[in-house]
């Protein structure tokens, strides 16, 4: 409910009608029809013999005989991969801005060599210079800057340890871990000038993007199914950490500049921050693998984290190293279908919905979230979410001072609360405590 007070009326409707029409009208077509069908997963009581599950992975013949899950998650993942392509290829002032940023940091550094070897530049080069000079207003006080050896050593360092461990822990050859590194490098760029200018973070298309040149590497017959999988993964995995962790850093710096922080009191303090999180974010993966062992189990038909973003990953990985796509044929045109719709209405909000138009975007559906209800097999969510926006809609049509001024707090309550008491039940799960109640709860799996 929280995410559905931040996220606004537009995307909490666009979630909950994708998790209505993936779960309450696709999903009974395909079983009805015989597209899909279910697994059984009742006990031997005669209450819950003809219990059956519709979300399972675990598939004997996943395209002859699909779960309605596994149906749905070819359109779900292709939708939100098309839409976050075209989103990026849609920003024309981000190609622009990129070329513009490009050509100044090479006539930057030329005019810097120029200046090393005592030498006169050009006037052309003067004008890169004076141009990157006058372009934000800096701290009086220089020592304040972040000095270039500062970051290229972490740079360094981070790139021989990714390098090193992606080699030693799974065999990933350094020349494949360069390659991710560089499409990271050239789509990290783009990343942060898309999140700046529409608050939306593409990874999902700098993941796939490695993802697909990396399944053209591992396609020469050298690795076995499971090793090709693995390396893939880690391939897009390293491209979108890149992205992720540049663009946080750079919104992080941007809220910096503008409450006047020192930067290099607040590059110190992130690094601080950053190396706790290498420690604390395995740790807590940990516990909550210990808890709930559901998670690393992709046989498993019940758990309390469906983990949709690892299923999608998942899905993308197979499709990138298989020889043959495994997807039914039947949702592989819908698929296509969806994702034409969908890179079609972006095109149209971009090139159409414009000046005295633009304020008929908001009646468009946000795709994201339509195509990430496809792939969680839980369409609580998607009513949890609308329910969240009506409240937070109310309360600012009757309290609009109440609401600007407490809603951020209250969100942040919910969302964090939520997370230390998630924490606090994988503990008591560990310790065996046993409390509450599997009222509601089907075979009492909840």
């Amino acid at each position: 409910m929280g995410t559905g007070m931040m996220v606004g009326m537009n995307t909490a409707l666009s979630i909950f009608a994708g998790s209505l029409f993936s779960w309450g009208v696709i999903g009974p077509i395909l079983t009805r029809t015989g597209s899909a069908s279910g697994l059984a997963i009742g006990d031997d009581s005669e209450k819950w013999k003809p219990l059956m599950t519709f979300a399972s992975m675990n598939l004997k013949d996943p395209v002859g005989n699909p779960s309605p899950r596994y149906w749905l998650l070819w359109p779900g993942v292709l939708l939100m991969v098309a839409v976050s392509v075209v989103e990026v290829l849609c920003q024309r002032e981000i190609f622009r801005h990129s070329a513009s940023i490009a050509v100044r940091g090479v006539g930057v550094a030329a005019h810097a060599v120029f200046k090393k070897l005592g030498r006169t530049p050009p006037k052309a080069l003067e004008r890169f210079a004076r141009n990157d000079m006058d372009d934000v207003d800096e701290f009086d006080d220089h020592s304040h800057e972040i000095k270039p050896w500062m970051w290229m050593v972490g740079l360094f360092a981070s790139i021989v340890v990714t390098c090193a461990s992606a080699r030693a822990q799974w065999g990933m050859p350094i020349g494949m871990t360069i390659v991710s590194i560089i499409i990271a490098v050239l789509f990290t760029l783009l990343a942060i000038l898309s999140t700046g200018m529409t608050d939306m973070t593409p990874l999902t298309a700098v993941s796939k993007s490695s993802q697909l040149v990396l399944g053209g590497m591992t396609r020469n017959g050298q690795y076995d199914k499971a090793s090709a999988e693995t390396l893939n993964s880690i391939g897009g995995l390293v491209a979108a950490g890149v992205a992720n962790q540049a663009t946080d850093l750079t919104a992080d710096f941007r809220i910096g500049f503008l409450l006047r922080t020192p930067p290099r009191a607040q590059w110190i303090a992130q690094g601080i921050g950053s190396l706790a999180a290498i420690f604390l974010a395995p740790a807590i993966f940990l516990l909550f693998a210990q808890a709930y062992p559901c998670i690393l189990d992709v046989s498993s038909e019940s758990c309390a984290y469906s983990a949709p973003s690892a299923t999608a990953w998942r899905a993308a990985t197979i499709a990138a190293t298989s020889p043959t796509l495994p997807i039914p044929r039947s949702s592989g045109i819908f698929a296509i279908c969806l994702a034409v719709l969908g890179s079609l209405t972006t095109v149209v909000k971009y090139f159409y919905f414009v000046g005295p138009r633009q304020k008929y975007r908001n009646y468009l559906p946000n795709w994201m979230g339509f195509g990430v209800m496809m792939v969680v097999p839980q369409p609580c969510i998607g009513l949890a979410v609308l329910i969240g926006a009506i409240l937070s809609k109310v309360w600012e049509k009757f309290r609009p001072r109440s609401h600007n001024d407490y809603l951020f707090a209250v969100i942040a309550g919910m969302i964090s609360g939520e997370g230390v008491g998630g924490i606090f039940n994988a503990i008591l799960a560990i310790a065996g405590v046993s409390a509450g109640t599997t009222v509601g709860c089907p075979a009492g799996m909840c």
